[in-house]
């Protein structure tokens, strides 16, 4: 390993669940339904679980490299591709995991000025949500880790709340079942990519779990769990809203949430909203610590430089460019590059990492 974590730094093997689906859940689930009836109608559930069942093939792929590579995606690119190409990866990695940052926390601000306060200026939230990052991530990787574990535990309750529209859901809106092509599913697949990446952080952190081989089962369990959410939100959706409701719906999720009422309480969705900050901040100070810690490994400085430009550079990225189609293109861009990196990436740098050490040892 490239560098060893002490044992009073590292997390128990349990808690990945938590840290697997503190980085899958978050912004993706308040709109994934629209995109998935665009490019094949209702039966984009389908989509939901392949999806899915592609996610715990890839999680099992990444602990045998990891595993066998004595620790985390950096140092394994240094030893299979050396220090200039194997850094020059890493960074190219790094700027993923903070244009992923960038997307939750931009997406998440978007929510907050079109549902809540339509002239705040996206910098103020911004600068918040950037010094309670600073703050986490400073605290330290155990920290993060309570984070997204009650970022997992507290918003539960919310999804709860899905009762209420059933009131109104027309489950024959589901029928009939499997009348799009192969094709099409495939591209309601690759759609899933943008909600379910998050997860391959793993590779960053894997030296910060302790027996890090127990911890499989756990982040299998994780993205299991992710999985069956994000199915019941979509089902729920396609119940609720005719197709051409869902087609013109940016955010149905929330948009869900509207039916729900008390008597005390008009607006629930002002809540929903508030309360999915404990969602989206396990998205955010993950992909911040990994970007900095890749840097930090890269350049050998201390890792609260690199954290610090980055967010300033966040900042200054939010402050001169709040335009809804760049926030667009940052979501495409990622959700592209998460697809091929998770998927075809990451399954051929095994099959190099397999190679070079059946090499190395025909030849000793």
């Amino acid at each position: 390993m490239s560098q060893q974590v002490k044992e009073t730094y590292k997390v128990a093997p349990s808690l990945v669940f938590f840290l697997v689906t503190g980085a899958q859940v978050g912004i993706g689930i308040l709109g994934f339904e629209r995109i998935l009836a665009k490019v094949a109608g209702y039966d984009g559930w389908i989509g939901v679980i392949v999806g899915g069942a592609m996610v715990n093939i890839s999680i099992f792929i990444m602990y045998k490299l990891l595993k066998e590579g004595g620790g985390n995606l950096v140092y394994i690119h240094q030893t299979l591709f050396g220090k200039w190409i194997g850094n020059a990866l890493n960074l190219v990695l790094a700027l993923h995991f903070w244009n992923s940052a960038y997307t939750v926390l931009r997406t998440y601000i978007e929510v907050i000025q079109v549902w809540m306060f339509p002239s705040l200026p996206s910098w103020l939230p911004a600068l918040f949500f950037l010094f309670l990052a600073y703050y986490i991530i400073s605290s330290g990787f155990q920290v993060i880790t309570g984070v997204c574990y009650f970022g997992v535990i507290l918003p539960l309750w919310l999804f709860i709340t899905l009762i209420y529209p059933l009131e109104y859901a027309h489950f024959d809106n589901l029928m009939p079942m499997f009348t799009h092509s192969v094709k099409e599913l495939w591209k309601a697949t690759i759609s899933m990519s943008l909600s379910y990446i998050g997860y391959e952080t793993l590779l960053i952190y894997y030296p910060f779990i302790q027996k890090p081989e127990k911890s499989h089962k756990y982040a299998q369990f994780g993205a299991l769990f992710t999985t069956f959410l994000y199915l019941v939100v979509c089902l729920v959706s396609f119940a609720f809203f005719s197709e051409k409701q869902l087609l013109v719906s940016i955010w149905p999720y929330l948009t869900m949430t509207k039916v729900v009422e008390f008597t005390f309480l008009q607006r629930f969705e002002y809540v929903h909203i508030s309360f999915w900050l404990l969602v989206v901040m396990p998205n955010i100070v993950l992909f911040f610590w990994a970007a900095s810690r890749i840097v930090r490994d890269v350049a050998k400085i201390q890792q609260r430089i690199p954290l610090i430009g980055m967010l300033l550079l966040f900042f200054i990225y939010t402050y001169y460019i709040d335009d809804r189609a760049e926030i667009d293109r940052a979501n495409t861009w990622n959700g592209r590059f998460g697809f091929y990196f998770i998927y075809v990436y990451i399954p051929f740098l095994y099959v190099v990492q397999k190679t070079v050490k059946k090499v190395g040892s025909g030849n000793q």
